[in-house]
């Protein structure tokens, strides 16, 4: 063996155990951020009022009744810190996976007294526009030009979703840049597409019963 085989050996060894180091390295530092983050989500239930539940024990018919919460039980992601507060009129939960922070709304008030179309509206890009002209489906309103062109909005009632869309509710998303919504079977699913931070998420569920607010108003059904 000559001394640039040695060489070669000797480089390629170094070069693997660089890999490996940063492998390691990742891994530490995503499972300290995990630690950390749900240390964060205990004192935002602490200050909220909150319950927190065991990401093992992550409520079954949740999952079931969203769609996007489905998918993630399906893949075995890890949920953090799943906070949660089940009152009389109004459940809410905040909760966090795949570097995701979500907030999940069931008002009981607009599903004993309504049903509301099922629906998922978006923040709008390029390629949704360019989409839309083959016939992908964005539900637009004309009077409302800003709302048409921040947000991709689908659904399969396109009439009903067309009738829940009144001003309060457009408004509320021209206010309310870059929220991911998904409403199935009177149930809320909101995000903003990254991991917010302990006071950002509080902002965000004021955010969210703000939205189920106004669809009580819309729906003429009584404030709690």
């Amino acid at each position: 063996m000559d001394q640039q085989e040695i060489l070669e050996i000797i480089i390629g060894i170094v070069s693997a155990a660089i890999v490996l180091a940063l492998i390691i390295m990742a891994v530490v530092n995503e499972n300290t951020g995990r630690k950390r983050r749900r240390k964060q989500y205990i004192a935002l239930a602490e200050k909220l009022h909150y319950n927190v539940l065991e990401l093992e024990n992550l409520d079954r018919q949740v999952v079931k009744e969203m769609p996007t919460l489905a998918r993630i039980e399906k893949g075995k992601s890890k949920v953090v810190g799943y906070i949660y507060k089940n009152e009389l009129k109004i459940r809410t939960a905040i909760f966090e996976c795949n570097g995701i922070s979500y907030v999940y709304i069931d008002d009981r008030l607009i599903s004993y007294e309504t049903n509301i179309p099922d629906f998922t509206i978006a923040k709008e890009f390029l390629s949704d526009r360019i989409a839309e002209r083959f016939g992908a489906q964005d539900i637009d309103f004309k009077e409302y030009p800003e709302f048409s062109r921040k947000y991709v909005l689908k659904g399969a009632d396109e009439q009903a979703i067309r009738n829940l869309f009144q001003e309060p509710v457009i408004r509320f998303f021209e206010k309310h840049d870059g929220l991911y919504m998904e409403v199935h079977n009177n149930k809320i699913l909101i995000h903003k597409n990254k991991i917010l931070k302990p006071e950002e998420l509080e902002y965000f569920l004021e955010e969210g019963l703000e939205f189920s607010n106004i669809l009580r108003k819309v729906l003429q059904i009584e404030k709690a």
